[in-house]
């Protein structure tokens, strides 16, 4: 019953192709550390075995390895990548096996929010300043901001966008103040990193293009 519903009920979202994303561990150490979790891989490898002769999409490999994502595409009502390209590549070459089996089950999200919905949740007083002048609509629909070409060249209206800006630069810089002790110079470049840091992503681009403005 409980197959059923997760069957039924969970997808699989894959976030990078990379190993820490495919990820197998020995069963001997799963065996140790959650025992209780053993038993159902173990009954759950019995039913992909009984459908499927394919060592390449058995959860627990001829190395007594449980591959948790082949465990997930198996159990789980869809699978996704988080680009339109990423997912391409699970279908024609990582995850081939399994899209020749459940082709339906395979499809894109792509990651990411809009800085339409970016800036209604992060800048408030922007929000409205935006709204006093053309309106609410853009909250639904983004192309509205073009709206905002009919002020281009006013000084008072970008006078006032800097304001708010600098207003919010304080508000971080009290905020860092009171959590870290750092007092940081409101009129300088913030570039801010929000979670942990890849050593393989955009976030160690960041890093050093930090580093390149600073050095410049």
């Amino acid at each position: 019953e409980a197959i059923d519903i997760v069957s039924k009920s969970c997808a699989y979202t894959n976030h990078t192709i990379l190993a820490e994303a495919l990820e197998k561990w020995p069963l001997d150490y799963l065996e140790e550390v959650v025992p209780h979790l053993v038993v159902i891989i173990k009954k759950l490898d019995a039913i992909v075995r009984g459908k499927f002769d394919d060592p390449r999409v058995q959860i627990i490999d001829e190395h007594n390895r449980v591959h948790m994502a082949r465990m997930d595409i198996h159990f789980s009502t869809s699978v996704n990548g988080v680009a339109k390209l990423h997912t391409e590549i699970l279908k024609n070459q990582e995850l081939h096996d399994f899209y020749e089996m459940f082709p339906e089950k395979f499809n894109n999200k792509t990651n990411g929010i809009t800085f339409r919905r970016w800036l209604l949740h992060c800048n408030h007083p922007l929000t409205e300043y935006i709204t006093s002048m053309i309106g609410d609509g853009f909250r639904k629909d983004s192309f509205e901001l073009d709206k905002m070409l009919g002020f281009k060249g006013n000084q008072d209206v970008l006078a006032n966008i800097l304001k708010i800006k600098q207003d919010a630069k304080k508000r971080c810089a009290e905020f860092i103040k009171a959590n870290t002790g750092e007092e940081i110079n409101t009129h300088s470049v913030y570039d801010i990193q929000i979670k942990r840091l890849h050593e393989y992503k955009r976030q160690q681009l960041n890093a050093l293009y930090i580093i390149d403005r600073y050095l410049k």
